[in-house]
């Protein structure tokens, strides 16, 4: 793994997509998801609070995929740039 301007790309990149997907997924899968978990408490059959499996996507959206994308960002640009 080495330092460069095309890894540095790749982590900007993934987390350009990670953005998307997190405005994408908070708008159409979280607040049904909310809202269906809230209407179930009342009858006591709710299952796991979906705001674990929210962390958890958060943490995939702002800290996996750029690391991933800077990992990897210099073999896969390099062929684009150079």
């Amino acid at each position: 793994m080495e330092f460069t301007a095309l890894s540095l790309l790749g982590a900007f990149l993934m987390l350009i997509m990670g953005v998307a997907e997190y405005a994408v997924l908070k708008r159409y899968i979280y607040v049904p998801m909310r809202d269906r978990h809230e209407r179930d408490k009342v009858t006591g059959s709710q299952k796991t609070d979906p705001v674990v499996f929210w962390n958890m996507a958060k943490a995939m959206f702002f800290v996996i995929m750029p690391l991933i994308g800077f990992v990897f960002g210099d073999a896969i640009l390099s062929p684009f740039f150079r």
